[in-house]
């Protein structure tokens, strides 16, 4: 986003409205104008931080200077200070009026903010002035975005492409509204006009580019990036976009070379770094590989996706002893410790869960993962923690002891009163494919999409309501992905779409039913800030399970007792009222998350008394003059969740806003 977020408006203005390079030139070195010029060139070059120096220097010699002011105002809306552009918009705007640019900003800078009345104030007061601004059209198309009205959004930019049919911003800002809204036919018809007109342009063609790498359109894609490439040879994200084409072809060392080309120049460019590291694996050479995502965590330690993409790294392609296994774990075992410190404990649990998934036999990590669910009261999967480290020889005093203190603290625990062997109960989770939509979303980290989909799948794995019946694959539509699930018996599939920025993350999960295709569900989450990635798959693994109701079969029954494999972790509590039916008789809704079964088929109810971790004990009830209940029959809610109201659709997705702001 720091690259090409920059709001487009402004940068052809600042070169158009500066002196004439030969005039900013014989000037004093330290002449505001001169400096102004330098930095307009800065920032039309993507050195945004070289620019704010010399607009803030051309500021420092004319406090007045109402260009200058503005162009700053503008690059710090690009950092996204918004309380430092917003005075200087003001500034500007105080010193010209009747200045079109400064109020555009200005609102722009509000719609940042979050204050969206006051932006289309200032849309409006801009627009009373000068009706026919383009600019300050898209700004309030841009607007829309952000309430989520994309509709309103396109009829804005095409009322504005009737005005000025081949504006290289609207047409370009309308064919990525419609790629990100799914309407890849509308989105190649205006790349195809944006690149017929603008070819001359780099970003035309990178953006292009992108959309056809998305679509699996190769040659398309290769076109631009070399084309870009032909206008300016060292452009860093047509170099990125030919690398990713190559990638898709599996032409791994041609990638390799072209990221090698990018880093001589630019060592901070965390897209290059990954994709050099995506060539190497697929070159077979997962130890570079670990160096290469050692190094840009080492340059970006907050970049999830890469530190993802190590572990993933490390589990498929390293042995459980290699020493790199608890080097990296030891990031998540260090992070669980300070969460548990501040009293978040489930926010620890999911460290220290992670950090096992990377060194299974970390006795620490074991230690940890044991105490922390044993303070969020599942002292069954606690003790199971520390006879995981007794069972693989891990043992020593401090653990027997811990062992010896949870069987006593479980001495009446319902799977010992029935002699059953709580482990993990067999629970009938719903079995569940997942798949990432390689032809939809955009993420900075290409061909990332797999390790995040194995990223949610691991959490759900970690629930008790699902089963995988596939690791994660990417697909390339719909189709390939019901086919997929239905063939393999699965209940229901997820497809994922990811959205990245810099600065934000967002992911989209829609889930259908695979006996039938239809869609149950969409679920859009998003999220900023550090942790986004993980904030955000973690809340939708939560949504996931929360939606889905509780599922599991008499496992006993000892007259009016029954035994049944739900318990804590399942959500299930004292009191609750559970139907019992025949395994046959309960199906799956068409339309919602909901179990369909015939009233007169319930054998009976089974009322909680007692619960544990996985397994609780309740009183049967039957119905009817005959007792038909018997172990394996279904347990289902006793009351059926009530239907949702009907949800807004959330398109405000600001990834898409960000995207549209980086057209310039």
């Amino acid at each position: 986003m720091k690259r090409r977020l920059l709001a487009a408006f402004l940068l052809p203005a600042l070169l158009a409205a500066s002196p004439t390079p030969g005039a900013a030139q014989s000037a004093p070195p330290e002449d505001p104008v001169r400096l102004y010029r330098l930095g307009a060139e800065s920032a039309a070059r993507g050195d945004y931080y070289r620019a704010l120096e010399h607009f803030r220097r051309a500021l420092d010699r004319n406090p007045v200077y109402a260009d200058a002011l503005l162009a700053c105002g503008e690059i710090y809306f690009l950092l996204e200070e918004f309380d430092q552009a917003l005075p200087l918009a003001d500034r500007a705007l105080a010193l010209s009026p009747g200045n079109a640019a400064a109020g555009i900003l200005r609102g722009r800078i509000l719609a940042g903010l979050g204050d969206y009345p006051a932006a289309e104030a200032a849309f409006r007061t801009a627009l009373e002035r000068e009706p026919h601004n383009v600019e300050g059209r898209l700004a309030k198309a841009e607007l829309d975005i952000l309430r989520g009205k994309n509709a309103a959004a396109a009829a804005e930019i095409l009322e504005t492409l009737n005005a000025a049919p081949n504006n290289r911003r609207a047409l370009l800002s309308l064919a990525v509204l419609y790629q990100n809204t799914g309407n890849p036919a509308e989105a190649r018809r205006y790349f195809e006009l944006a690149l017929r007109h603008h070819g001359e342009v780099v970003e035309t063609q990178v953006l292009a580019g992108e959309f056809y790498l998305r679509e699996g359109r190769l040659r398309e894609a290769q076109r631009c990036a070399e084309a870009a490439l032909s206008i300016q040879e060292d452009h860093e994200g047509a170099l990125i976009l030919l690398g990713s084409v190559h990638l898709a072809r599996k032409d791994y060392q041609a990638v390799y070379g072209l990221m090698d080309r990018v880093l001589r120049r630019n060592r901070q460019n965390s897209s290059a770094w990954y994709l050099k590291s995506m060539s190497s694996l697929r070159l077979g050479r997962p130890e570079e590989t670990i160096r290469l995502l050692g190094s840009l965590l080492a340059l970006r330690p907050e970049d999830e996706i890469a530190r993802i993409t190590l572990e993933d790294t490390l589990r498929e392609h390293f042995p459980m002893e290699d020493p790199l296994r608890k080097t990296y774990a030891a990031y998540h075992f260090q992070r669980g410790d300070r969460f548990q410190e501040r009293n978040l404990f489930s926010r620890a649990m999911e460290e220290y869960r992670r950090g096992l998934q990377v060194d299974p036999y970390s006795k620490p990590g074991r230690i940890a993962f044991s105490d922390i669910l044993s303070r969020l009261g599942f002292r069954g999967r606690s003790l199971n923690a520390l006879a995981f480290l007794r069972n693989q020889n891990l043992s020593d005093p401090e653990v027997e002891e811990k062992i010896e203190l949870a069987e006593s603290l479980l001495e009446d625990r319902v799977s010992r009163t029935w002699g059953m062997d709580d482990s993990v109960p067999a629970k009938g989770g719903f079995a569940v494919s997942v798949f990432t939509d390689s032809a939809s979303g955009t993420t900075l980290h290409q061909d990332s999409e797999i390790y995040l989909a194995r990223y949610l799948a691991d959490l759900l794995v970690g629930s008790p309501r699902f089963s995988l019946i596939t690791d994660p694959q990417k697909v390339q539509h719909y189709g390939a992905a019901f086919q997929e699930s239905r063939q393999r018996g699965g209940e229901y599939f997820i497809i994922l779409s990811f959205q990245e920025t810099e600065r934000e993350f967002s992911v989209s999960a829609d889930l259908y039913l695979s006996r039938t295709g239809g869609r149950i569900d969409s679920i859009r989450i998003r999220r900023g800030g550090n942790d986004r990635i993980q904030g955000a798959l973690t809340r939708l693994a939560a949504d996931l399970a929360e939606r889905f109701p509780p599922r599991g079969r008499l496992l006993g029954r000892n007259f009016d007792k029954g035994l049944a494999n739900l318990g804590r972790v399942d959500g299930i509590a004292e009191g609750d009222l559970l139907l019992i039916l025949p395994s046959r008789e309960v199906a799956l809704k068409h339309d919602e998350l909901r179990f369909t079964f015939d009233p007169q088929e319930v054998l009976g109810t089974l009322r909680i008394t007692k619960i544990d971790d996985t397994m609780s004990e309740g009183v049967i009830e039957r119905r009817g003059f005959f007792d038909r209940i018997n172990p394996g029959d279904a347990l289902i809610p006793g009351k059926a969740p009530e239907p949702e109201k009907e949800k807004a659709e959330d398109g405000a997705a600001p990834p898409l806003y960000k995207r549209i702001l980086r057209i310039r």
